[in-house]
């Protein structure tokens, strides 16, 4: 639709403030009302060295009772228009149940991860739309069929980007999109390459569950796999569906406004309930605008407006015009180079615009100095001419006063200097940040990291404000001598600064909090112990007295049953964990910081040296006291303190199934130090562990051949094709270098390391070493038996983890004990054995015919093995 006759408003070309209600779309009037209360009217741009302005003056076009109107800006550089509006509609307000009877377009995700409920839940919500054609995507994805006839059959890995191969979606074809995951994906890097390809149409992102999930904190759901499609799309809404309704997470373009309830913002702390629910009928009975499709190059603004991201890299001074553009527009910019390959060309361009800023600054400070003859440089040159004393006096008294003239001259230059370049500064630091963070990450969910929907709304601690230690209640705190006075009392230990804390703001780190806290680089805490009312004035030099190294905080050892102690001890520790980032997670992280020290210092080891009896009762202080609510990874169904929750999965799949090896390692050292209200036995907590090692198995063995598609027998090392097979039996090379098992060389696994990877095997012998039990307890015969379960069912990396763990759970009623923390470890050798002799055909040489050979009265050929 062409955008109407061009009128120049000249007044408001001088004035240089941009009326920009929709820019490049087409309101109806009874609408318009709705949009001035939410989208800023104006939007005043200063100088832009070598661009222009296009005001296109009011169109009027009748459709029905309605009238439209438009203003459209321009924004160019000498080199060319990079900020242009968007008038090409392709369909008017449309209510989107016309547009999904029409060419509707569903991509759901029917990967096995999705069996059972989760499917089901997304059938329901798909029928409930009653969108024209569907595709089922997995490993691959069917081609578009009517919606009678589809098969809500669960198979395969995830592999989204599938759905946009030409012969299952044809932009030019479909109405609306609508994205259909239980949030399972690996990598999202692929899907995020096609996002510009449905940012024309209106776009329903959504993430299905299974039950009734309204307790479920944000964290659970993972939303950054739709969150490229989200920001290249124009008009789009994230939801969260489970078997009892479907909430609203998020929402933008023409939904904006009173129709739909405006979700809150996405916190760490954020649980599924507090987000609105809409029904599938509301969001059918919402107009909605379909536009032309949009080039790779180029990406919507939140305004509307298109902004070319070739010409933006053409372009002399972008950086003017886009101060006035917001920080979430700015950050999908930087992704949507990410996407085209040109994150280093961009990188550059603000490093260069970072240079140029300066050079700016400097030339105008250079600007504003006095070099006449009445200026203070202009005067020390006189005075070393003075012909005498008179003279001489005379411009002394005039050099002071010019020194406290310029003084504050060069203040005020300074101060409009730096305001003059603050916005455009802002705006290239925060490029800047997101371009290292994708550098580090890519478009996967751990892409985001302080970026993400979890962590970039976290509130943040100010150092200045935080409680003084003083004001802390001691009372019945453990008592130490102080390093400094050498009295006893209360003390607070002194943390080294972290000169990173980016891993532990992303997601992994929220996810697995306990497992990163083990890092050596969160080894913070320092054996020097200080008096609490001493504490605050070394906190505030920022320098330990010990070591002279860069100091975060003192961290204080008290009872945290009191709120207020609580609250000091929690800032502190975002102060040294997460950058100041407060975020609840912290408390995980610093527990098994503890732990490793307790584990690893000499100088800290527990109930011999005053650190670690300091240390051994401040751990059990935040296992007591802090809760974690319900929801929560470690603590789905209840709010429970720490040590609680931990008993809580201690024989659970949350434990044995969801948790890394790792993890689970943290988990039952915690409960083994720390004293509990149900007491468990060394065997208990070693079958947990025994459970947890079986279930890797099967996981890590898939995870193995998905990262060797090309060549199963390239790779030797643990968790390989041929590591698992060598585990259980003899094998030999054939010409083709497969490993094949010789019959009669049956064997029971002999050790951990050619099932587990370093990291998790490292993992378990710590473990081992904190009960004081022998890595050989670790190893049972039940193990080779999981190990032939594996061999056999896992033959393909298309399958997720969970499907991975249930196949093998379900080939013998042995290895689902195996499996199981209450009765793993009771298989026995002979039974072990039995079953892995028993005619294994993976065990089965091949067949091979001999060269012929001519014989009397025989045949022309035999067959060897």
């Amino acid at each position: 639709m062409p955008c109407g006759s061009l009128a120049v408003d000249t007044a408001r070309v001088s004035a240089l403030v941009v009326h920009r209600e929709r820019i490049g779309t087409l309101v109806p009037a009874s609408y318009a009302h709705k949009k001035r209360n939410h989208i800023p009217n104006t939007l005043v741009f200063g100088h832009f060295q070598g661009a222009f302005f296009h005001l296109v003056s009011q169109v009027s076009a009748a459709m029905g009772d309605s009238t439209f109107t438009t203003t459209n800006v321009a924004t160019s550089s000498s080199d060319g228009v990079f900020l242009a509006p968007r008038c090409e509609i392709r369909r008017e307000l449309t209510r989107l149940s016309v547009l999904m009877n029409d060419t509707g377009f569903a991509a759901v995700d029917n990967s096995d991860s999705t069996g059972g409920a989760p499917l089901l839940v997304a059938q329901r919500f798909v029928h409930s739309l009653g969108v024209h054609k569907v595709s089922l995507w997995n490993s691959t994805c069917d081609a578009p069929r009517p919606l009678r006839e589809i098969r809500w059959i669960s198979t395969g890995g995830t592999e989204p980007q599938t759905i946009f191969s030409p012969q299952n979606f044809v932009p030019d074809d479909a109405s609306c999109f609508v994205f259909m995951t239980d949030g399972q994906v690996r990598s999202t890097e692929e899907l995020a390459r096609h996002a510009s390809v449905t940012a024309h149409l209106p776009s329903l992102l959504i993430i299905f569950a299974s039950g009734d999930r309204h307790l479920s904190r944000m964290s659970h759901f993972n939303v950054s796999v739709v969150m490229a499609h989200f920001t290249a799309a124009f008009t789009a809404a994230v939801l969260i569906v489970d078997a009892e309704c479907s909430r609203l997470i998020a929402v933008k373009g023409d939904w904006l406004g009173d129709h739909l309830p405006q979700p809150p913002p996405l916190t760490d702390t954020l649980v599924l309930q507090d987000c609105p629910i809409v029904s599938a009928n509301d969001l059918l009975d919402y107009p909605s605008r379909v536009y032309e499709p949009v080039d790779a190059g180029t990406i919507y603004l939140a305004d509307g407006s298109l902004l070319d991201l070739q010409a933006l890299m053409r372009a002399r001074d972008p950086f003017e015009s886009l101060s006035q553009i917001s920080q979430a527009d700015i950050e999908n910019i930087t992704r949507a180079y990410f996407v085209v390959g040109r994150l280093e060309e961009w990188r550059i361009l603000l490093s260069h615009s970072l240079v140029s800023l300066d050079q700016m600054v400097a030339t105008q400070m250079q600007a504003s100095n006095d070099d006449s003859s009445t200026g203070v440089h202009g005067l020390l040159r006189r005075l070393r001419l003075a012909a005498n004393d008179s003279e001489r006096e005379s411009l002394s008294a005039q050099i002071r006063q010019a020194v406290a003239t310029s003084t504050s001259q060069e203040r005020q230059a300074r101060e409009q200097t730096s305001r003059s370049v603050r916005r455009p500064r802002a705006v290239v630091n925060d490029a800047l940040d997101s371009t290292m963070s994708l550098s580090m990450f890519g478009m996967s969910a751990t892409s985001l990291g302080r970026l993400s929907n979890r962590a970039a709304l976290a509130g943040t601690i100010d150092p200045n404000a935080i409680a003084e230690l003083a004001s802390l209640d001691a009372s019945g705190a453990p008592r130490e001598e102080d390093m400094i006075l050498y009295e006893n009392g209360p003390v607070a230990l002194c943390c080294k600064a972290m000169s990173d804390t980016e891993h532990n703001t992303n997601d992994f780190a929220l996810n697995q909090a306990l497992r990163v806290g083990q890092s050596p680089a969160n080894a913070v805490i320092e054996p020097l112990l200080v008096a609490l009312e001493f504490a605050d004035g070394i906190e505030r030099s920022d320098t330990s007295p010990l070591t002279r190294e860069p100091l975060s905080v003192c961290l204080p050892i008290v009872s945290l049953a009191n709120e207020h102690n609580r609250r000091a001890v929690f800032e502190r520790l975002c102060l040294v964990f997460m950058h100041g980032l407060s975020m609840q997670h912290v408390w995980l992280i610093a527990l098994s910081s503890i732990l490793r020290t307790l584990e690893t210092q000499e100088w800290a080891a527990a109930g011999t040296t005053p650190t670690g009896r300091l240390l051994e009762w401040f751990a059990a202080q935040i296992m007591e006291h802090v809760i974690l609510p319900e929801g929560s990874r470690l603590s789905p169904d209840a709010s429970r303190p720490i040590n609680e929750a931990l008993v809580a999965i201690l024989r659970s799949e949350v434990l044995t199934v969801h948790s890394s090896v790792e993890e689970a390692s943290v988990i039952l050292r915690l409960i083994y130090r720390f004293s509990t209200r149900a007491a468990f036995s060394n065997a208990t907590l070693r079958q947990s562990m025994l459970a947890r090692i079986a279930v890797a198995v099967p996981q890590m063995h898939r995870n193995w051949l998905q990262n060797n598609r090309a060549d199963v027998w390239a790779d030797q090392g643990a968790t390989s094709l041929s590591a698992l097979l060598s585990s259980i039996c003899d094998t030999r090379v054939d010409a083709r270098g497969a490993h094949i098992s010789i019959a009669g060389t049956s064997r029971l696994v002999a050790s951990l390391e050619p099932l587990l990877p370093r990291h998790a095997h490292k993992a378990v012998v710590t473990f081992a070493n904190s009960l004081a039990i022998s890595m050989d307890d670790l190893v049972v015969p039940g193990l080779s038996l999981v190990v032939r379960a594996t061999l056999d069912c896992i033959t393909s990396p298309d399958i997720s983890s969970h499907e991975a763990v249930q196949l093998v759970r379900g080939y013998t009623n042995d290895v689902a004990a195996e499996m199981n923390a209450d009765k793993a470890g009771i298989v026995t050798s002979e039974q072990a054995l039995d079953t892995i002799r028993r005619s294994p055909p993976w065990a089965q040489v091949p067949v091979e015919p001999m060269p012929p050979v001519k014989r009397t009265f025989e045949s022309s050929r035999q067959f060897r093995r």
